[in-house]
């Protein structure tokens, strides 16, 4: 939407590329247009990628939080 591109607020999307109930081609799109957003796509996932690859989404999670904390 309009207001979450113009949000300069640092946004962040795990999305699983084999989603069926959102396509990722739509999680890539939202990523594109939302602006200020880190995309994490994962591969042979579906919907439910914080259970499915949970260490994965801990370190991108944390990678994120850790960018915008100032801590490396």
């Amino acid at each position: 939407s309009e207001l979450m591109h113009k949000s300069e607020i640092p946004k962040f999307l795990i999305a699983g590329a084999e989603d069926t109930l959102i396509p990722i081609e739509i999680s890539r799109e939202t990523a594109k247009m939302a602006g200020n957003m880190t995309f994490f796509e994962i591969a042979r996932i579906a919907h439910m990628g914080t259970f499915e690859a949970k260490n994965e989404c801990q370190n991108a999670i944390t990678q994120f939080a850790h960018q915008y904390s100032g801590n490396k």
